[in-house]
C-alpha cells in the first residue's frame, strides 16, 4: 500500500488504532498484540506473548464457553460473541481467520475486542426496570392503553381489553379512531 508521500507502515497503523487487537495461533497462544491491549492487560509484551488467550484474559486454563476464536477456526469464517470475565468485564469479541496466501489454510486468528461493560450493565438495568414497569402495568386495576400517533395499539393491559370487551389478542388490531367512531355512531 502506498501513498503520494511514500510507503505506509502497516505496524504503525495497527499501533495507532485505539481498539484492542491481538493475533493468536491455532493453539490460542498470543503471537502479537497492539499497544491498547498491553495497556488494558497491564503487562509487558514479553509477559503476554506465548500465553493462551483465556489465560491472559480470564486467568483460566480452559477455553471460554462459546469462544469466538475457536468458532472462527472450526468454521473457517468470522465469528463474534460477548464474553464476561471473572472480574466482571464484558467484552464484545470479533474474530477473523488469517489465511496462508498460498494454501488458503488458517494460520492464525485476528481478534478485535471492545469493552462493553458499561453498556451491558445499563442494558441489564433497563431490562429490570422494564420488568418492574410491565408487572405494575399488567397487574393494575386501571385500564392502560398505549397508542401511537396514528391510533394503533402499542400496548394494552388485560384490564383495558376487558373494559372494552376484547381479548388481548383482539386488541392488537383495534385502532383508537375506529373505536371512537364506533362509539360516536352508537351514541348518535
Amino acid at each position: 500500500m502506498t501513498e503520494k508521500s511514500g510507503v505506509v507502515n502497516h505496524s504503525s497503523i495497527l499501533e495507532s488504532i485505539s481498539e484492542i487487537f491481538l493475533v493468536m495461533n491455532l493453539d490460542m497462544e498470543v503471537i502479537w498484540l497492539n499497544r491498547p491491549a498491553l495497556v488494558v492487560l497491564g503487562d509487558s509484551e514479553n509477559q503476554i506473548l506465548g500465553k493462551k488467550c483465556h489465560d491472559i484474559w480470564h486467568h483460566s486454563s480452559e477455553n471460554c464457553t462459546n469462544c469466538p476464536a475457536k468458532e472462527c477456526i472450526s468454521n473457517r469464517t468470522c465469528s463474534d460473541g460477548v464474553i464476561k470475565t471473572p472480574h466482571g468485564k464484558v467484552w464484545y469479541i470479533r474474530c477473523s481467520p488469517i489465511l496462508d496466501p498460498e494454501t488458503h489454510e488458517i494460520t492464525s486468528v485476528l481478534e478485535f475486542r471492545r469493552d462493553i461493560t458499561e453498556n451491558y450493565r445499563l442494558n441489564q438495568d433497563l431490562k429490570k426496570s422494564e420488568e418492574k414497569y410491565r408487572n405494575i402495568v399488567e397487574t393494575a386495576r386501571e385500564g392502560i392503553w398505549e397508542v401511537d400517533p396514528f391510533g394503533e395499539t402499542l400496548y394494552v393491559n388485560d384490564r383495558m381489553a376487558r373494559m372494552l370487551g376484547f381479548t388481548l389478542e383482539e386488541m392488537k388490531n383495534v385502532k383508537l379512531k375506529e373505536l371512537l367512531q364506533g362509539a360516536h355512531t352508537s351514541n348518535g
